[in-house]
């Protein structure tokens, strides 16, 4: 018996083989999952490669970039604090610009009793940069390690590979915190603008704000021949100097001083500024920018930043001429107050007694020492009283001739009497 095809066979597989080419032909007019339209944003095309790894790239029509524009995202950074701290200081560190965020003085508080902070969100330091644009560093993230209680190693990567590295270091019972600046490849960022920009804003600590404005000053000393000077402290200043040692934010009662240890700054740019009458907390605006490297060349500097009190025996330590910001009066009076009055200062310091008691003990034991003088004075002043009515009779005597005769006369009575008429200058002068 032969077989055959019925109909409905025949027409079931004519129905099978249209649906076939339906799906096939319509199916293939749709754009594929990982496609998108002409000028869609990178960072969607990235997402959508990054969940489908089958995916080489995307086509080419799904990427409409800038020549300047980056495909990668930027990761965002996140700020993080270090504190290197000894027993005298506590300064606190940022990733951020490997900026030096506080510096507290431990020993030390404000006139109402606050804890003094001489660096507290008031200061930055900038070194700017050029790689295909600006670079400022204090707005740069910066990678932490060799982190201590005394040490961080804080660097940075520039968009050409190279890299700067701050090595902060704070020796124990020190003010000075040691910072060596470095960097590696980084030579040709390094162009005309690239120092070292110290900006500040001097904090009040006093109550006498006015008398602590007048006594705030940008000091620097000259390299060569050991001599120091300041900008105005009364009104806006500007300098321009060469072969700089050190640069210092003199306060009435503290410092904050930057010193090339290595060198010196070859050129520096100085500039101070009065703030309004009526800004209530801030003393003086400071800024001064100091040249660390030649256009070129790495950075290769070993610098110290001082934050501490202006206490003579400190300052002098360093034998840097620091404690000429000291103002110890000028000739005999300079050697009275470094020979006498500092050591007295510091030796009623050591028991905790209060500066204003410290201040009354030291002019009453000066007016000890000069009691002998002031009683001598008293008592020729007395004598010289009691010698007038003789002393006018000879005026009357002599009146309008013979003035030898009169004062032969004059120091005659004055050496019966047992009168020295200078006996009562020298105290005052001594006073």
């Amino acid at each position: 018996m032969s077989k055959k095809l019925d109909f409905n066979t025949i027409m079931g597989f004519l129905l099978i083989g249209g649906i076939f080419l339906y799906f096939g032909y319509f199916g293939n007019n749709e754009p594929p999952a990982d496609a998108s339209i002409s000028g869609a944003d990178s960072t969607k095309v990235e997402e959508t490669v990054s969940k489908n790894e089958e995916i080489a790239s995307p086509p080419e029509a799904a990427v409409v970039l800038d020549s300047t524009q980056s495909v990668v995202q930027e990761v965002p950074q996140v700020e993080e604090l270090y504190t290197l701290e000894n027993e005298l200081v506590a300064i606190t560190f940022s990733n951020k610009g490997g900026q030096i965020k506080k510096a507290h003085l431990k020993k030390y508080k404000t006139y109402d009793s606050l804890p003094l902070y001489l660096i507290n969100d008031n200061s930055e330091f900038n070194l700017q940069l050029q790689s295909g644009g600006i670079i400022n560093t204090a707005d740069q993230y910066f990678v932490a390690s060799e982190v201590s209680k005394s040490a961080i190693k804080l660097s940075y990567t520039s968009p050409t590979g190279g890299t700067l590295h701050y090595h902060f270091e704070l020796p124990a019972g020190e003010y000075m915190l040691n910072w060596d600046i470095r960097s590696d490849g980084m030579g040709n960022t390094v162009t005309e603008n690239s120092g070292l920009q110290w900006e500040m804003a001097t904090l009040r600590q006093e109550k006498n704000i006015d008398n602590e404005r007048v006594n705030t000053h940008l000091n620097y000393r000259f390299t060569e021949d050991d001599d120091t000077d300041e900008l105005s402290a009364g009104s806006d200043d500007e300098e321009l100097e060469e072969n700089v040692k050190w640069v210092a934010y003199k306060q009435q009662f503290f410092s904050s001083i930057l010193i090339n240890k290595s060198a010196d700054f070859k050129k520096t740019q100085l500039i101070s500024k009065v703030p309004a009458e009526t800004e209530e907390t801030v003393t003086k605006y400071l800024v001064s920018k100091v040249s660390l490297a030649e256009p070129g060349k790495d950075f290769n500097q070993n610098l110290g930043l001082y934050l501490g009190p202006n206490k003579y025996e400190k300052l002098a330590a360093f034998n840097e001429n620091f404690e000429k910001l000291i103002p110890l009066g000028w000739g005999i009076l300079g050697w009275i107050n470094r020979g006498l009055i500092i050591n007295m200062f510091n030796w009623l310091e050591g028991f905790g007694i209060n500066y204003g008691i410290i201040i009354l003990i030291i002019a009453l034991v000066i007016k000890m020492i000069l009691f002998p003088f002031t009683y001598t004075s008293y008592r020729s002043m007395a004598k010289m009283r009691v010698l007038k009515p003789e002393i006018d009779e000879l005026n009357e005597k002599f009146k309008d001739k013979e003035p030898m005769k009169k004062q032969q006369a004059t120091m005659e009575l004055y050496r019966k009497a047992g009168v020295n008429p200078l006996g009562g200058c020298i105290p005052m002068l001594f006073q």
